[in-house]
């Protein structure tokens, strides 16, 4: 087992999910920090009650002792250990979230919790096919060739699963793509990173409206949505073939994990 100071045990656990233990004495508390098979400790006197401000006890009993001494294992009544795979980080839960928007149909996004309220995180925009975006909807019903849908947290989140579903069964070919766009840092147009959930083109023509497309990441992925990591939908399609707006229609569902309080 290392041992530390104080301050080295906390540049060590920085960004680190290592589980704090402590052992309480009469002038001191001993510290153990275990980070898989390594281990490390610290010392940290007790000087006095309460503790002196600025010191490292003060620091400990402020903002790490709390935290500390959680089970390293489960058992049951029994007495028998219980294994529980982690699924996503500790504290995290299970969401799914829902869009709704119409191809081709600008302000058709559908995004709101319980009391109607528009959560935001999503943007539709049309494009021509020269890449230039139709601004009004005479000029999408025109010229629109490509939706793209942008779902956008701005919080760290982990994608599990989605589901695709149309009002109405497409009879015509149409093409949507889901990708994420990671942030690379580096200038545009290297910019953004374009990791392909769905490639190929999903064809909405061969897709019922009573079968949801359904997919799975078999494990969850994280999305750094705090570094500007976003999910976009795009749809391909023809526009003297719109001439059907419910089979429009699309639902997409993302399964995710999140912080609870983000």
């Amino acid at each position: 087992m290392e041992k530390l100071t104080w301050d080295e045990f906390k540049t060590f656990i920085s960004g680190r999910n290592t589980l704090i233990q402590y052992i309480e004495f009469t002038n001191y508390y001993l510290v153990i920090g275990i980070d898989g098979h390594l281990k490390i400790s610290t010392k940290i006197a007790k000087i006095s009650d309460p503790a002196p401000v600025g010191s490292s006890q003060k620091d400990f009993e402020d903002n790490y002792k709390s935290d500390a001494n959680i089970p390293l294992q489960d058992y049951d009544h029994t007495g028998r250990r219980i294994y529980r795979p982690a699924a996503t980080a500790k504290g995290w839960h299970y969401q799914a979230h829902s869009i709704q928007f119409e191809v081709n149909k600008l302000d058709s996004v559908y995004n709101k919790d319980s009391e109607g309220n528009d959560l935001g995180h999503t943007s539709l925009k049309i494009y021509k096919e020269n890449g230039d975006e139709c601004t009004t909807q005479g000029l999408a019903d025109t010229y629109g060739v490509k939706t793209v849908v942008k779902w956008d947290l701005g919080y760290d989140f982990e994608i599990v699963a989605g589901s695709i579903k149309q009002l109405v069964k497409e009879t015509v070919n149409s093409y949507l793509y889901v990708n994420a766009k990671i942030a690379t840092g580096l200038a545009a147009p290297n910019d953004w990173l374009p990791v392909k959930f769905t490639d190929g083109g999903i064809n909405l023509n061969y897709i019922g409206a009573d079968e949801p497309l359904k997919t799975d990441g078999r494990a969850a992925k994280l999305i750094k949505g705090s570094n500007g990591d976003h999910f976009e939908i795009i749809a391909n399609y023809q526009p003297d073939l719109l001439t059907n707006t419910n089979r429009h229609k699309m639902s997409i569902i993302f399964e995710i994990f999140k912080d609870p309080t983000a």
